[in-house]
């Protein structure tokens, strides 16, 4: 090639002036000291070096890149896999974040599935941030309260976590998630009303079924579910 075409943010470079060979490529990849730490893009040298063979076929660099990241994206979702595994509590994973759900009166389980998750991380070298694991105590019947330990830190507790969207309160009560949904869409009908001219019916309610009426029933099947019995009111 006789220059890379990079684009970025929808703006394109020309730099005609620069020659790559993807051989020296797949040469300088080999070449990585594996016992190095991972560089800023986040990838551990040992990767790169493992993949040295199929980035020399890639035709571009923006190609290298996007391959690059699709390859430990699949990584990553095949090493965290097994980590539910040997669990006793109810694991719930979604992209790098896990959730575990346990039984605070059976603490010798709950402390078996902590040196569990220990053990997991020492066996993929993937390692779990004690700062940000935080401890949500459910209040409900005789919910002792209980301190835990990660890696000799000591976990933090919260009483309320926002996840997927869904503000979560240890009482289980769903009010602040509501006063939440309700703000979103008076924010988008403040938006609507400064920048919509048009203030004709069929297009008003179509406005507001776009993107003002999803904010008040996103998960309403987890904070105003319809009982199994339907509605006793009807």
């Amino acid at each position: 090639s006789s220059g890379i075409n990079a684009e970025y943010g929808g703006i394109t470079d020309n730099i005609t002036d620069i020659t790559i060979r993807f051989s020296d490529v797949e040469y300088e990849l080999k070449k990585i000291d594996i016992s190095k730490s991972q560089g800023p893009d986040g990838i551990h040298p040992k990767l790169l070096k493992s993949l040295a063979d199929s980035f020399s076929f890639v035709t571009s660099v923006t190609q290298l890149f996007k391959t690059c990241v699709a390859t430990c994206k699949i990584l990553f979702v095949l090493f965290i896999n097994d980590l539910p595994d040997g669990l006793n509590g109810i694991a719930k994973l979604f992209a790098d974040d896990l959730k575990m759900i346990v039984d605070p009166t059976k603490h010798e389980n709950v402390m078996s599935d902590i040196r569990c998750l220990q053990d997991w991380e020492s066996t993929w070298l993937l390692r779990f941030n004690p700062s940000k694991c935080k401890v949500m105590h459910i209040n409900l019947n005789s919910n002792p309260l209980n301190s835990y330990y990660f890696n000799d830190v000591m976990l933090g507790t919260i009483d309320k976590e926002k996840d997927l969207g869904v503000l979560t309160i240890s009482n289980l009560k769903w009010e602040d998630n509501i006063k939440s949904c309700i703000s979103k869409a008076n924010q988008m009908i403040a938006w609507v009303t400064r920048n919509l001219i048009l203030r004709d019916k069929s297009v008003m309610l179509l406005v507001y079924k776009t993107i003002i009426r999803p904010h008040l029933e996103y998960c309403t099947q987890l904070w105003s579910p319809v009982a199994g019995h339907g509605n006793w009111s009807s």
